[in-house]
């Protein structure tokens, strides 16, 4: 530890580029040298490492945090304390997370944010838990991971994941065969379970149910139906996840899209239609279904008017494994564009990225959605 202070650092925010995204510079004014393995003395220089912040200490059982190896120095979170304040900075490895070396590339665009709400496919836990940490307790993070065991966390992994991370929701489905009705069995109650919630307030159908309680009367009595209504609202903030209808940026990972080799043709529209499919299923979920009244479409609403034409905007994420070049690129672009019948996905690349040297041949593209044929 010694040695990383020794020759000064500085922590600052990313900022006017990425919010919510930090740096740390270890050995801004270090003046050590090292040996070389030829026995020559050389000078340490200063380096600079992408962080994300959360509150409170870190606990020893994350093995998902990782530490950062660089010039054979680890770098590990670090807790600051402040008058009784926890603060812990971890370093968010770009030679493991391709979101992380596209910051450290100097992307343009990055809209994962605080309080923003993000949807990400097949993303691993370590990257799950910096974009928690970047969006920030009033922000929301759903993940999606594989469902093979062999590639995939285990059901505890995940349950610990969730207590330590209350903003995220993670759960196990197969991205290539995901449905708007297989999201919200997953996701949040049905509209039939809230129905037959509701029923317990009617004067016969509920006149023996525990749940007309709820009402602040004895079972039997009608009571103040605002009240009622008002406590079924939080407990519905609960089991309905409203999340996925505020969701602006969409992350998709090549890692799972494909279990064999595939021709570019054949990768490239694979991983268009798992965008395009849960392109759908995000706009269809915030579309309010029967039964659930004006709540859902209030929020949507608020967000909006807060944050204007943006709302309209779909940020999308694509990371992929594809040789870069100019023909190849252009090929790329033209293939999220369009259908094999001329059709407009209503996908338009926004920014293009080499990860070389984190990744060898990634591209992070990163389109948004405007309108569709």
């Amino acid at each position: 530890m010694l040695r990383l202070v020794a020759g000064g650092f500085d922590i600052s925010r990313h900022y006017p580029l990425h919010k919510g995204i930090y740096t740390w510079t270890v050995g801004k004014d270090r003046k050590l040298r090292r040996s070389d393995p030829n026995g020559d003395k050389q000078k340490l220089g200063s380096e600079e490492l992408i962080c994300t912040v959360r509150s409170g200490n870190l606990p020893d059982a994350e093995e998902w945090a990782g530490t950062q190896v660089s010039n054979n120095v680890s770098y590990g979170p670090i807790t600051i304390t402040y008058q009784g304040h926890h603060t812990t900075l971890r370093v968010w490895d770009q030679e493991r997370c391709p979101l992380a070396a596209a910051i450290r590339n100097r992307i343009v665009h990055f809209p994962i944010k605080p309080k923003s709400v993000v949807f990400a496919l097949h993303c691993s836990l370590r990257t799950l838990s910096h974009i928690s940490d970047t969006v920030g307790p009033k922000g929301r993070l759903i993940g999606i991971v594989s469902n093979d065991p062999k590639k995939g966390p285990t059901q505890q992994q995940l349950t610990r994941f969730m207590l330590r991370h209350p903003n995220t929701t993670v759960i196990s489905e197969d991205i290539r065969t995901a449905t708007l009705e297989g999201y919200e069995r997953r996701l949040h109650l049905s509209v039939n379970c809230r129905f037959a919630f509701l029923m317990a307030f009617h004067p016969r159908l509920g006149e023996n149910s525990p749940a007309r309680l709820l009402s602040g009367s004895d079972a039997g009595d009608s009571g103040d139906s605002s009240v009622a209504q008002k406590l079924c609202r939080h407990i519905f903030s609960f089991l309905v996840n409203s999340d996925l209808a505020q969701v602006k940026c969409l992350i998709v990972s090549h890692s799972d899209v494909g279990d064999q080799p595939l021709s570019h043709d054949v990768q490239v529209e694979q991983e268009r239609e798992v965008v395009l499919t849960h392109i759908d299923i995000l706009t269809a979920w915030r579309k309010p279904g029967p039964g659930e009244g004006d709540a859902q479409r209030d929020r949507v609403s608020e967000n909006e008017g807060a944050e204007g034409s943006d709302m309209e905007r779909l940020w999308v994420f694509l990371i992929c494994s594809w040789e870069l070049n100019e023909q190849m690129s252009h090929h790329m672009r033209e293939h999220m564009k369009f259908l094999k019948n001329g059709t407009r996905t209503g996908l338009k690349a926004k920014e293009q990225l080499s990860l070389v040297p984190h990744f060898e041949n990634h591209v992070l593209l990163l389109t948004y959605k405007t309108h569709r044929d």
